[in-house]
């Protein structure tokens, strides 16, 4: 007699829409997304990226980032980055899930998750970290002496140039100028010594790598820059592990130089469901 086999579930894939707010936009370049302190996608070079670099609909294929279906799954499918351009159109992806009512989210650094497999056997979402860089994106007006903003050095380990970080004399420069958060001064009121320094700070491949997620006066945040700026050690600065939890019309984080930003979520898609494994 021959027998039947009879298919049995032995775990399930997890799969969910999201969306999450990362930081004010638009940035120069996403180069690194992370879930759980592992790289889904991109890396953590310090390589100069070109402008635009990650700022468009990626796709993802780890399904054994987190020990594939035997332990806790991966991560498969695709994510739209939203730069937050002031051209930036409704994500189609959202408006078939909330509606078309809903906004561009213009003007904030946020991630779609196209229904992503984002676990196996562990329904719970794992902290999400996006690597960003910013250094002439996001000014009010043209980004002042631009060709400046981004400090590079050679790495004579390497043997390449690599990014240092964004010049903290265009930061001072955004912080006085920006009509919306910043102090408002026209551009023209910049005087020499601002460039001055911009020179002899790239001279010395000095950048700093900033997260701000307080609500301060611009003021705190100039004095914190200059106080890191005049530090006698002008050691290459680090990436900055701070992370910022951003809502949409609530606490805002902006990024000057290579960050990297904890995302959370800005808008609920709902559309989770789980898979069994046969």
């Amino acid at each position: 007699m021959g027998g039947s086999s009879k298919k049995q579930t032995v775990g399930y894939r997890y799969r969910m829409g999201l969306h999450l707010a990362l930081c004010q936009g638009p940035v120069d370049a996403v180069q690194e997304i992370q879930m759980g302190d592992r790289t889904a996608w991109g890396d953590a070079d310090r390589a100069p990226l070109s402008s635009g670099h990650g700022l468009t609909r990626i796709s993802i294929d780890k399904p054994m980032l987190f020990g594939g279906d035997e332990r806790e799954g991966g991560v498969v499918g695709t994510i739209d980055v939203m730069s937050g351009h002031a051209g930036q159109g409704r994500n189609d992806y959202l408006m078939s899930r909330l509606g078309s009512s809903i906004p561009a989210f213009r003007g904030v650094l946020s991630l779609v998750a196209r229904k992503i497999m984002f676990a196996a056997n562990n329904p719970y979402i794992k902290p999400w970290a996006v690597r960003v860089r910013r250094f002439t994106a996001g000014w009010f007006d043209a980004p002042w002496e631009k060709w400046n903003a981004e400090v590079r050095t050679w790495d004579e380990i390497e043997a390449r140039e690599i990014s240092v970080g964004m010049n903290p004399a265009h930061i001072l420069v955004q912080c006085l100028t920006d009509p919306h958060w910043g102090m408002g001064y026209p551009q023209s009121t910049i005087g020499l010594s601002f460039m001055r320094a911009a020179l002899s700070l790239s001279g010395e491949h000095f950048g700093l790598n900033l997260i701000w997620t307080r609500q301060r006066a611009s003021s705190a945040r100039s004095s914190t820059t200059l106080a890191a700026s005049s530090t006698p050690t002008r050691s290459k600065a680090r990436l900055s592990s701070s992370c910022c939890a951003t809502t949409i019309g609530s606490k805002t984080c902006r990024s000057w130089g290579l960050t990297k930003s904890c995302g959370w979520n800005a808008s609920s898609a709902p559309s989770g469901a789980s898979y069994p494994m046969n």
